[in-house]
């Protein structure tokens, strides 16, 4: 497979961004969206341009749908190879110019939907846009016999140069954006107090009528859900808000957690009309609710809820003054232990990632000829399994964010959550993983695994969404570091405050299924799991507490008497113990005490949240 050296071969690295910080300043799930799909977008630029530059891509890999390639889920990096004789400075600025160009284009067209007033200062407006990206890009020369050699550097020289940031600071004085706290604020909607527009400018935003373009609090409903009364925003997050918003809008977190009691009403006539007459309530024609994805989705979830049943809010979501009396009667009809509140973000990312792709786990005589082809099936795979993670991850299951291949962010309905996990996992062993290691048997080095690890935070709707975000990544980053990779974290963050954390390697998830199925199926009340963390509670501190047969067999032994005296009396043989084998796994391989017991109180907490009585609503009212 090697070739005579050609001096006009070259390695290309592109990388656009911010991406961690620019899509987790998100109020919104449409904003979260939004900032993911602007970001494929314009990687998809980059890479189409590249193209016609003549460079041929290693990754990612693109898929054909319906004639063009698929590009909902670029990752913001690519590479590819180069072996013209091109200047390399031209061609690389080329691609950056056209990403610059694509995204100021964008910024044009968001501003048409702002409907500016005459006098509004559009050069401040483009300014904040034309200072927002974060575009490195890399040429290094390589040789066929060289390669992996050659890419291993050329990844180590693009880490150091993403490294330094260059940045054009804006002298900006003013009311700060409602997203990314960073811009002053481009357009505003104005409350229904408000009517003293100079006194707004003066005393709230600190700016003038040039500087901003203000909507009137009774503007059209449609727009309130790109800007909601009393918010203001930069031109950066307004086009991130905007971004393909006609064509599709997110559900919300409400949605998400009340998408297994929308599916549950399916076959449910009683309450399928109900949800039906919300529907004309909240202004909806007939047509739009003979879909109950549709109802799903789009419906605003948040008036589910008899916390939102007030003036306040419906004038904050711009839903109809008549609607509040007309949605409370229909909502006290429906069974309040389906209308759940707590709903799951789902954060994973390959395992060595970086290892892989630069060859580490090739067998060094067969890395320069073997790399560029391993390389480009990787991507091949990992593109096939992001596709197949959008198929898994839907209604009534919950939503995809983005599904770049190695790495992913999904919202998750609470009753799927292992389902999904589980189908996930697996589906990443038998979709990258295997296929990996028959085709390149001969070159993989002995015991090549390719796994990855995946943070999960449980949350109630109302948790603001940055928050949410960056726990998820926070756990991802614990299953990788504290877990030791091939791993998963969960954690609770209770409208309290309060928060419950563990992990575990993904062979625990099963074992942490049946516990939390046998609390929902109610075969043992939750007495056993707080009389457990109210006895061992002292030690918890003890470093190795748990890695002392003795204390593991005394463990064991208190577990069995409290089960036995929790577990309802018809209960079979069989069930209890399958109960008490899933919770000697788990005790076997934790790697805490802290973590057993907080993953008991993560079982407990999500059979709460989602197997509760079927009473009304207008009977939990009066609870």
């Amino acid at each position: 497979m090697t070739t005579s050296p050609n001096a006009n071969n070259h390695i290309f690295i592109f990388s656009v961004g911010p991406v961690q910080a620019f899509i987790a300043q998100a109020r919104k799930t449409q904003d979260l969206y939004g900032g993911s799909r602007l970001l494929s977008h314009l990687a998809a630029t980059a890479i189409t341009t590249a193209q016609e530059q003549g460079i041929a891509i290693t990754y990612p890999y693109r898929y054909l749908t319906g004639g063009s390639t698929d590009d909902q889920n670029i990752p913001n990096q690519f590479a590819g190879t180069y072996e013209g004789a091109g200047n390399l400075a031209t061609i690389g600025q080329a691609i950056e110019d056209a990403v610059r160009n694509r995204f100021t284009h964008l910024a044009q067209q968001a501003l048409q939907k702002l409907q500016a007033p005459p006098h509004f200062d559009q050069q401040s407006y483009f300014a904040q846009i034309n200072s927002h990206l974060e575009i490195t890009w890399f040429f290094i020369p390589h040789t066929p016999a060289t390669y992996a050699h050659d890419y291993q550097t050329a990844e180590r020289i693009f880490g150091g140069l993403k490294n330094i940031r260059t940045f054009a600071q804006l002298p900006e004085k003013g009311r700060k954006c409602n997203l990314d706290g960073e811009r002053n604020v481009k357009v505003y909607r104005k409350t229904k107090d408000e009517t003293d527009t100079d006194r707004l400018l003066a005393t709230k935003l600190f700016t003038t009528k040039e500087q901003i373009c203000l909507w009137e609090h009774d503007d059209e409903q449609t727009r309130y859900k790109l800007l909601q009364t009393g918010e203001g925003l930069s031109a950066v997050s307004f086009l991130k808000r905007w971004f393909e918003y006609d064509k599709q809008e997110f559900p919300s977190t409400a949605n998400i957690a009340l998408y297994d009691f929308f599916n549950w009403c399916a076959n449910k006539p009683q309450y399928l009309h109900h949800l039906q007459a919300i529907a004309i309530c909240l202004g909806k024609t007939p047509n739009f609710y003979q879909s109950l994805y549709t109802i799903a989705n789009e419906i605003n979830g948040q008036v589910f809820y008899e916390e939102n049943h007030t003036p306040k809010f419906f004038d904050q979501q711009g839903l109809p003054d008549g609607g509040l009396n007309c949605v409370r009667q229909q909502v006290q009809k429906l069974p309040a232990g389906r209308l759940q509140k707590y709903y799951a973000v789902l954060s994973f990312d390959g395992d060595n990632m970086g290892k892989i792709m630069t060859g580490s786990f090739l067998k060094p005589d067969k890395q320069n000829e073997y790399l560029l082809p391993f390389q480009k099936e990787t991507s091949r795979l990992l593109t096939e399994f992001a596709r197949k993670v959008t198929e898994i991850v839907k209604f009534p299951q919950g939503k995809v964010v983005y599904a770049g291949g190695d790495d992913c962010l999904a919202l998750i309905n609470l009753n799927h959550l292992y389902n999904v996990l589980l189908q996930v996992q697996g589906e990443f062993h038998r979709t990258v993983n295997s296929p990996l290691q028959q085709t390149f048997a001969d070159v993989l080095k002995p015991g090549f695994n390719f796994t990855f690890s995946a943070g999960i935070a449980i949350a109630h709707y109302k948790t603001p969404l940055g928050i949410t975000l960056q726990k998820a990544h926070s756990l991802q980053n614990t299953a990788k570091e504290t877990g030791g990779r091939n791993a998963f974290a969960i954690g609770v963050l209770k409208k309290s405050g309060e928060t419950h954390e563990t992990c575990f390697k993904w062979e625990q998830l099963p074992h942490l299924q049946t516990i939390t199925q046998h609390l929902q199926a109610d075969n043992f009340s939750d007495t056993f799991i707080r009389s457990l963390n109210r006895e061992l509670e002292l030690f918890v501190e003890m470093d190795g507490f748990i890695n002392q047969i003795e204390n593991a067999n005394f463990i064991r032994l208190e577990m069995q008497r409290l089960l036995e005296r929790s577990k309802k009396p018809d209960l079979k043989n069989a069930d209890f113990t399958a109960m008490q084998n899933a919770l000697h796994h788990l005790l076997d391989n934790t790697r805490t005490l802290e973590y057993f017991l907080e993953a008991l109180n993560i079982a407990n907490y999500i059979k709460r949240q989602t197997n509760k009585p079927l009473k009304t609503a207008a009977h939990a009212y009066q609870d």
